[in-house]
Formats: structure tokens, C-alpha cells, sequence
């Protein structure tokens, strides 16, 4: 069975003594993270919101992992159309190998979209991996309810316990 893995963090990566070799080593334990996903666990497919630092990283790395494992996919979870869709149409379709944006969050109040789209991302995933180090924001909001459904998390940043 496919597995589906998607990824929250808040909006800058932080926290290391050494910013450069932190997020290195970030990377690195994250793409080990993500091959045994996909080599082990048959992951197949990411989400991402692309909002933050943690999410650009790991787009990245699911990127860098399509040229050993190229029937993974890649998808941009957008919490609302943005015209940024259609005048940057062939960089997106270069970085991404789809873009959706729910149904279910279509028409509700951008200040309350991005929320419900990182509920909707864990409602649709089998495990989460976050960069999550304070216990404030929507991604420490979305790991907290990731929880309440009894997802697999993997916290990259500190972890923690509720």
C-alpha cells in the first residue's frame, strides 16, 4: 500500500548553535529519514505547503530523492487559489508534480485556510515529519491535532511531549 508523508515546520528553522551546520545536518538526517520511508515503507507521496523554511527544505530533499526514485510525487497543498499560480505556472510545474487545494477549504476565510489546510494534509497522510521547537503556531496546532489522530509524528525539532 502507498504511503502518503507530509511535512509542517514553522516559518524559519531556528535553534542550532551553528545556523549552517544545523540545517545541514537537518537535511542530512532528513533524507536519510525520507529513503527509508520510501525504500522500507513504500511512501510514495508528499505534501508540502510550502510556507516556511522546514517545508521548502524538505521539498527539497524529496526532489533530490526523485533522481534515485522517480515514481515518487511531490504535491503542493495550497490553502487558497492565488493568481502566483498562474504567472508562475511553469515554475511550479517544474518544482511540483501537482498542486491541489482542497475542496473542503475552498471558499473559507484566508486567515482560517492555512490552519484547516495543515489539518486536511494530516488527515490525508500516514505520517508527519516536523521541524517544530516551540510550542506557539500553527505547525505546533497541526502536530497537536496529528496526535489526536493517532498519526505517526516524527518531530525533527526539540522533541516534545503532551
Amino acid at each position: 500500500m502507498k504511503k502518503t508523508i507530509c511535512c509542517f515546520g514553522h516559518r524559519e528553522i531556528f535553534g542550532f548553535e551553528d545556523e549552517t551546520e544545523g540545517i545541514v545536518g537537518l537535511k542530512n538526517n532528513l533524507s536519510v529519514i525520507l529513503a527509508k520511508e520510501i525504500s522500507e515503507n513504500n511512501a510514495e507521496i508528499f505534501l508540502t505547503g510550502r510556507r516556511g523554511e522546514f517545508d521548502n527544505l524538505f521539498a527539497g530533499v524529496v526532489r533530490d530523492l526523485k533522481k534515485q526514485y522517480p515514481h515518487i510525487k511531490l504535491i503542493l497543498v495550497e490553502p487558497y487559489f492565488s493568481n502566483k499560480l498562474n504567472v508562475y505556472k511553469d515554475y511550479y510545474n517544474e518544482i511540483y508534480d501537482s498542486i491541489i487545494i482542497p475542496d473542503e477549504i475552498a471558499n473559507v476565510h484566508y486567515k482560517k485556510a492555512i490552519t484547516l489546510r495543515n489539518y486536511w494534509m494530516v488527515e490525508n497522510s500516514d505520517c508527519i515529519i516536523a521541524y517544530v521547537n516551540r510550542r506557539t503556531g500553527g505547525a505546533y496546532k497541526a502536530l497537536k491535532y496529528a496526535k489526536t489522530l493517532n498519526k505517526i509524528v516524527l518531530n525533527l525539532g526539540d522533541l516534545w511531549e503532551e
